[in-house]
C-alpha cells in the first residue's frame, strides 16, 4: 500500500530481497505459521534489517530504543 501511494520507504521495503527473505523465514517459523525454528542469525540480521527501516522513519529512534531497554540490576 504504501508504494502504490509514492512512498520511498514502501517502495525500498518491496525491492529489498534481503527483507523478503528474511520476512519467508519468519512466516515459517514456529512465531507465525510454521513449525521451523528461527536460527539466531536470521534473527539478529531480522534485527538489523527492521531497526534500519525504523531509523528512516521515526526521528531519534536510537534515542527512543536506548529509553526503551530494559534496566538492567
Amino acid at each position: 500500500m504504501l508504494q502504490d501511494l509514492g512512498d520511498e520507504v514502501g517502495k525500498k521495503f518491496l525491492e529489498d530481497k534481503k527483507m523478503q527473505d528474511l520476512l519467508s523465514k519468519r512466516n515459517n517459523s514456529i512465531l507465525a505459521h510454521g513449525l521451523v525454528p528461527v536460527k539466531r542469525e536470521d534473527a539478529e540480521r531480522m534485527f538489523e534489517s527492521v531497526r534500519e527501516y525504523v531509523e528512516l522513519v521515526v526521528e531519534d529512534a536510537e534515542g527512543l530504543m536506548i529509553e526503551s531497554e530494559f534496566p538492567k540490576l
